[in-house]
């Protein structure tokens, strides 16, 4: 098939030229020259076991920076971004926590607001729950909650706005022990039942470094790395350590607090 390029007049009379555009081939020479192309791309391309060579490492880089890249709290926000106004620390507090490593601040929430808390807590449906720990070291029902849940009432949902404030509150009170905090949006939920196991003397940071974890699993656990501080806020209600029990202990600098 050809394609009219032009019309041209002669001298002689009239006449219609006919040109075909360059590539536009018939069928044929289009099927023979697609042919020619791949065969002589074949002939080039190297041998198998130079291509699983090359493929390894290949495979190899690409699983190394899948775990490099995986993240559970990919949306973390700054600390600046979770400023919440209830919530108000000292540059005490702030100071206590970096001598010490814990600061305990009694009264965080009114009455009020800790009996709504516990009430949307104990709303929550039992699927949102499951049980923790991979080796038998807690006893405790947990559910990742975040603060535009549909299903987080008022109450819990300004305990969750309050834990996330914390690291603003210390970065604004002079507290330089870490810095430059980044705040994931979900908090943990622990659920203890009246007769089950508490929770094993545990870190809540990876201090292992790569040599005992190997290059594969140290990227993978970038995101427990990278802890710098937990905040946790006790929903109980008329508790009594000599009644109840289940005290919180801290092991710091060696000794049990």
């Amino acid at each position: 098939r050809s394609s009219v390029v032009s019309c041209a007049g002669c001298r002689a009379g009239r006449a219609l030229v006919v040109a075909r555009l360059p590539g536009a081939l018939s069928a044929d020479r289009r099927v023979a020259l697609m042919a020619r192309f791949w065969r002589d791309a074949l002939r080039r391309v190297p041998g198998w076991d130079v291509c699983l060579a090359l493929a390894a490492p290949a495979g190899c880089a690409g699983v190394l920076l899948e775990a490099y890249g995986r993240t559970e709290i990919g949306d973390a926000e700054a600390a600046a971004a979770c400023r919440f106004a209830p919530l108000s620390l000292s540059a005490a507090n702030a100071a206590t926590l970096g001598r010490r490593g814990l600061v305990v601040i009694d009264g965080v929430l009114s009455q009020r607001q800790l009996a709504a808390a516990r009430r949307d807590a104990s709303g929550l449906r039992a699927g949102r729950f499951a049980l923790a720990g991979d080796h038998g070291e807690r006893g405790d029902a947990v559910s990742w909650v975040r603060g535009d849940d549909a299903d987080v009432g008022d109450g819990l949902r300004h305990a969750v706005r309050m834990l996330r404030g914390v690291a603003d509150e210390l970065e604004r009170h002079g507290y330089v022990a870490s810095t430059t905090h980044r705040v994931p949006r979900q908090c943990q939920l622990a659920r203890y039942g009246p007769s089950g196991k508490g929770y094993d003397r545990h870190l809540d940071r990876c201090a292992l470094g790569v040599e005992d974890l190997g290059l594969l699993e140290w990227l993978r656990l970038s995101d427990y790395r990278g802890r710098a501080l937990t905040a946790i806020i006790y929903l109980n209600e008329d508790w009594s350590l000599a009644r109840d029990g289940g005290a919180l202990r801290c092991w710091i600098a060696g000794r049990d607090v």
